[in-house]
């Protein structure tokens, strides 16, 4: 298929978004065409083409592309690191996890999630250890991640610890759970 028209941001917008349908209907290699003959390829075009080999099983097409952009964004890392994860291939997700140039939030909760659920729960605490900032979510993944992995006492440990650091607070009466308290940026 060749596309012959005059690529505006609209146009482009509109090819990045027939890439996604194409990969959620299967039809990776239509999806690949149609990047194939987008002049630019930006940031956004790029990741969604990355996510649509990730979504259709083709990792190592993925990380080939990854390699070949010109600026990642978090997003780029995020999706490899996820789908090296969701793959058991926890060693290669935190590789680029630590080469990674910015980490965002996301990155760091969705590493430690990853590696709780490979078994992998003291390299995740590690991180979460490394984590300049602990938000609710990192410490929701590190808690779950224990109880996941049958730690119970770490888990209560940890849990322990956000409450004496002030980060939550116990609800009252027959409820069971916690509050995470807002923190304003």
């Amino acid at each position: 298929m060749v596309l012959k028209a005059n690529f505006t941001k609209k146009s482009m917008a509109s090819l990045t978004m027939a890439i996604c349908y194409h990969a959620r209907s299967g039809r990776i290699r239509l999806a690949r065409d149609l990047f194939d003959e987008m002049p630019y390829k930006d940031a956004i075009a790029c990741n969604s083409m990355i996510q649509a080999y990730v979504q259709n099983g083709k990792l190592e097409a993925a990380r080939q592309l990854f390699e070949e952009m010109v600026q990642r964004t978090s997003s780029s890392y995020n999706t490899m690191i996820t789908a090296y994860l969701h793959e058991n291939r926890a060693h290669i997700a935190l590789k680029l996890f630590f080469v990674m140039p910015e980490k965002d939030p996301i990155s760091w909760t969705s590493i430690i999630h990853g590696l709780s659920l490979n078994s992998h729960v003291y390299n995740a605490w590690k991180v979460f250890e490394e984590m300049p900032e602990h938000n609710s979510e990192a410490w929701a993944a590190m808690i779950s991640g224990f109880g996941q992995n049958k730690l119970y006492m770490e888990a209560l440990l940890a849990f322990r610890a956000i409450v004496i650091s002030g980060f939550a607070t116990l609800c009252s009466g027959n409820e069971v759970g916690f509050f995470v308290k807002y923190q304003s940026q």
